[in-house]
């Protein structure tokens, strides 16, 4: 997909198309799927790995593959089987994913909320038995020609309802642009688009999913600093619209005082 296009970033629909098979996930599994995709090779050796270790479960098997060499997003995906088994299966997408990390991993981050933020829109990502959805609003607040000016920079996070038991999300494409169906008689809540595989249970005390933590953190510094960024991009144009209007207005006055002279002789 991304070959196909001009060199430079790719274009924000582009990458949607992208990040839309898993921008629903939970945050931990979308981060280390994000990290591995970067390297194909590797994700599809691991694949292999795990189909020779296909006797050990849980920690036991992700000390295995730490104990291995394997990357930590890796290690943390080891329990489940069928995200590696989906990115090995779509190669020409995985490489496509890893590919557009590479080249703007905020294009990507802006990418999933975008996705999120959409599916919600049409209620279909909500808080759940198996989930948490969590809606942080980042403030800024930026002094613009002598105003105050709030602005709200929006951040969807998707949680494990308990954080013993990571479920993977299935649906359709179709969950970002079609509304959840509305509830059927005698019931409170219709046929939902997304659906959830069997959870997957994760020791307590699991140091593979905490580092995800981080990257929130990272992700709200970023809304602040990317606000700062549009804002300065702001007040450059508005000081480039006084100047051009600065410069027709004396272009005007010029005229009219030549006018004004060409009529007295």
């Amino acid at each position: 997909l991304l070959a196909q296009q001009s060199p430079g970033a790719p274009a924000a629909a582009e990458i949607d198309q992208l990040t839309g098979p898993i921008a629903l996930y939970p945050d931990a599994l979308v981060i280390d799927i994000l990290s591995a995709s970067m390297s194909f090779d590797t994700v599809k050796l691991f694949a292999g790995w795990l189909e020779q270790n296909a006797s050990l479960k849980g920690s036991e098997l992700q000390d295995a593959a730490q104990k291995f060499g394997f990357s930590e997003p890796l290690v943390a995906l080891a329990p489940f089987p069928e995200v590696i088994k989906m990115m090995v299966e779509k190669p020409d997408w995985t490489m496509a994913l890893g590919q557009a990390m590479t080249v703007d991993k905020k294009a990507v981050s802006d990418s999933i909320q975008r996705m999120r933020a959409q599916a919600q829109a049409l209620g279909n990502l909500k808080t759940t038995s198996q989930q948490v959805v969590v809606v942080t609003n980042v403030i800024v607040e930026k002094t613009i020609a002598q105003q105050v000016v709030v602005v709200t920079n929006t951040i969807v996070q998707i949680q494990p309802a308990n954080p013993q038991v990571i479920y993977v999300p299935t649906y359709p494409q179709t969950v970002y642009v079609q509304q959840a169906p509305p509830p059927t008689y005698g019931t409170v809540a219709g046929a939902a688009l997304v659906g959830f595989t069997v959870g997957v249970i994760v020791a307590n005390n699991n140091h593979y999913y905490h580092h995800y933590d981080d990257y929130w953190d990272d992700r709200q510094d970023y809304a602040r600093s990317n606000q700062d960024e549009r804002q300065g991009n702001s007040q450059e144009r508005q000081g480039e619209r006084q100047g051009n209007q600065d410069q027709r207005q004396s272009s005007t006055g010029s005229q009219s005082r030549q006018s004004g002279g060409a009529s007295a002789q």
